[in-house]
């Protein structure tokens, strides 16, 4: 979809209008590179596994898009752990299991209100123009990188190649 859209964005902006920014929801992956031999969990399905392959996607999408699309800002969100129904398919939606994970982490954890309420100033803040590949923590901080994903030659490449043809 990005690359469907990367050339069009900002093309009709009148000159010295802001430069159109991408966020994409990732955060650093501990050095875990995905495994993108199997991005749909056809042939083997664990519940941290796929998500994770989603993460390294993610923030491999957002770096390599910072390099190929330099007139286009394009950002990482790391909304960390946010109270939502998200588990809920991998729990069991309304299961006791699903219903004693969500209690936890709302003890703990922001709604997706109070994470919007934190993130939406830094999104609309001109202090982040320009800074391509940036990606910023649950409270707007800047934060770097983690993954090997960004650091091993042909890893995006290879994971742009294989969502293609998904």
């Amino acid at each position: 979809m990005l690359r469907g859209i990367a050339e069009h964005l900002g093309i009709q902006r009148p000159e010295g209008a802001a430069r159109p920014s991408i966020f994409i929801m990732s955060y650093p992956v501990g050095g875990k590179t995905g495994t993108y031999d199997d991005l749909n969990a056809e042939k083997h399905f664990t519940g941290m596994d796929v998500p994770m392959n989603t993460v390294a996607g993610n923030e491999m999408l957002v770096l390599d898009a910072a390099r190929r699309y330099p007139g286009i800002d394009t950002f990482g969100l790391n909304p960390g752990f946010v109270k939502c129904d998200i588990r809920g398919n991998l729990l069991g939606a309304g299961s006791l299991k699903h219903r004693a994970t969500e209690g936890l982490l709302e003890l703990f954890t922001p709604s997706a209100d109070d994470y919007a309420r934190r993130i939406v100033p830094r999104l609309a803040s001109p202090d982040i123009t320009g800074r391509r590949g940036a990606m910023f923590s649950n409270k707007g901080r800047a934060i770097q990188p983690t993954g090997r994903s960004s650091t091993i030659p042909g890893i995006a490449l290879n994971l742009w190649s294989r969502s293609a043809r998904l």
